[in-house]
């Protein structure tokens, strides 16, 4: 799940690069907020299908099929 996790982030970063300055302090500092919020990360836990689904519609705004 991890790697899948950092394969993800890293595609997001890739795809909005044009959109916004994905490494900068406020936006890194945005996305582990947002991230956080989301409460326990266990698998099969809330936390963990929030940051599934944030991460699906990241993905869908970048234009991927995103499928479950």
């Amino acid at each position: 799940m991890r790697l899948v996790f950092i394969a993800t982030m890293a595609v997001l970063m890739v795809g909005q690069a044009a959109a916004r300055d994905v490494l900068s302090g406020a936006s890194l500092f945005g996305d582990a907020s947002r991230y956080a919020s989301f409460g326990l990360h266990r698998f099969g836990s809330t936390g963990d299908r929030a940051t599934a689904d944030w991460i699906a519609d990241e993905m869908k705004q970048a234009g991927f099929d995103v499928r479950f």
